[in-house]
């Protein structure tokens, strides 16, 4: 019973302050002027409004906060989709620009000298046997394109990358100058004339080896090695490489070279292959 007499007295406290703040409203408007009961009625309302504004001011201002960043987080992602599509067509730009430098070198090397004795064709490379990198590549040219077997193929700028060794309908292989088994070039330094032979060297990987040479022809590094006018198979005047040392020969009656080679046979993508202007014997 006295609980419920409490909360009657607590009901009617309320009620008469929410009357008494009626009051106070119609009072206060046209008055300027006001009683010590209705000043503390504004205090105690004014109190009591900071007590409820406060909080939800708090959480408005995280609400708005919340929803600011998960905005920028949309933003951040969008720029960074930008970004990856930038990079991709970045790289894209960059490789074309390097295809076409490629091919402005080819047209120009092809275009370059019209007096040659054979016609030049370009091809793709689009194979090679990490087992075998020395050894062979596959183009993307074949019967179909007039390819045929030991039709000399040479790079861009010109220099020996090797032979078709087989021809498919649409694709062949070629045998590289640094493979050390089934080559075998006929070759002649350019400046002193001294002939050889060329082959992949087996002592030193990814160069090739020029044997046979006259004791006392005199040769030495930086001297240029051609194809000689004496294959069968190799066009003359290709280069073939680079003189780096000279020694002799394990019989000690001729002397080899070590060369490197000027194409550079670790990074072709695209080569020519040769049809010369008369069909050639076989052989090297």
């Amino acid at each position: 019973m006295a609980r419920f007499f409490s909360n009657k007295r607590l009901l009617a406290l309320l009620i008469s302050l929410i009357l008494l703040t009626v009051l106070v409203s119609f009072t206060v408007r046209e008055r300027a002027n006001v009683t010590w009961p209705e000043k503390i009625l504004i205090d105690v309302t004014s109190w009591m409004q900071g007590l409820v504004y406060r909080p939800v001011s708090h959480l408005s201002g995280f609400i708005d906060d919340v929803e600011q960043i998960f905005s920028l987080y949309q933003e951040n992602a969008a720029l960074k989709e930008n970004l990856r599509d930038y990079a991709t067509l970045n790289a894209r730009l960059k490789e074309a620009e390097q295809r076409n430098k490629q091919l402005q070198t080819m047209l120009n090397f092809r275009d370059g000298d019209k007096s040659r004795p054979y016609k030049m064709y370009p091809a793709n490379v689009t194979g090679r046997s990490p087992d075998k990198w020395n050894s062979s590549i596959v183009i993307d040219k074949g019967e179909k394109d007039g390819v045929k077997k030991d039709m000399a193929v040479i790079a861009p700028e010109g220099g020996l990358v090797g032979r078709v060794m087989e021809v498919g309908e649409f694709s062949s292989k070629v045998l590289l100058i640094t493979d050390t088994n089934r080559m075998g070039i006929s070759a002649m330094e350019q400046e002193t004339r001294a002939v050889g032979i060329v082959n992949g060297s087996s002592s030193s990987p990814g160069a090739v080896e020029m044997g046979l040479i006259d004791r006392e022809a005199r040769l030495a590094a930086g001297q240029t090695v051609v194809t000689s006018n004496l294959s069968d198979i190799f066009p003359p005047g290709i280069p073939i490489g680079t003189i780096t040392s000279v020694a002799l020969e394990d019989t000690g009656l001729t002397r080899k070279a070590i060369l490197k080679p000027t194409a550079n046979l670790d990074r072709l993508e695209v080569v020519f292959y040769l049809e010369r202007d008369s069909t050639p014997a076989k052989g090297q």
